[in-house]
């Protein structure tokens, strides 16, 4: 992602150069979870840019209650990209949430929580740079099952990946190519049989 804007006076020359109609506001919860509020573009302007947006913390689970819910979320202007997936010119925004209660960064906030780490280890003098980021995976499963009855609770699931499926009956036979626990990663095929469903994409 290329670093487009600097300030507000350029982030809204952007905005109206890519003829914006939408600002994305986005935001993650304490479990990194992506959420977000869309203003039309019309309805943004300095002074909300500079002193944030007013919103409900109590939505987010695990956050705020409802009788200390209102919260802000102060855009951070040079993070402005467009959103490639929109039908309207959308510009994203990542936020820092502010509890206005206390009238700091909300100590939940993962942005909060990055920015506090790396003001302590400049005041410590042990680093001058922070680099953050997620650690993206996914999983494949062939079966899940959900078991939530009133005498019993869990859940069960199936890949043929697993190597729990060494003695599985299959069509056309158990080749036997399975992986151990944590020895997933990487893999070329056969281990890997999900080589032509990630091609597809």
């Amino acid at each position: 992602m290329g670093k487009f804007v600097n300030n507000t006076q350029e982030f809204f020359k952007f905005c109206d150069e890519n003829e914006v109609k939408f600002v994305d506001l986005r935001f993650t919860d304490i479990k990194g979870a992506w959420h977000h509020l869309t203003y039309n573009y019309s309805a943004i302007n300095e002074d909300n840019l500079e002193n944030g947006m007013p919103f409900d913390g109590s939505s987010i689970e695990a956050w705020q209650p409802i009788n200390r819910s209102d919260m802000i979320l102060k855009p951070d202007v040079p993070t402005a990209f467009l959103d490639p997936f929109t039908a309207d010119s959308t510009v994203i925004l990542f936020c820092d949430v502010y509890d206005i209660y206390k009238g700091q960064m909300y100590e939940k906030c993962p942005r909060s929580i990055a920015k506090k780490a790396l003001k302590h280890a400049e005041e410590l003098g042990i680093a001058d740079a922070a680099y953050f980021g997620p650690e993206n995976e996914f999983f494949i499963f062939d079966d899940v099952k959900f078991i939530d009855n009133l005498n019993e609770a869990g859940y069960k699931v199936d890949s043929t990946e697993n190597c729990l499926g060494r003695d599985t009956d299959s069509e056309f036979g158990n080749m036997g190519h399975r992986h151990w626990d944590k020895r997933g990663y990487f893999p070329v095929a056969p281990t890997d049989s999900m080589v032509d469903l990630r091609e597809q994409r």
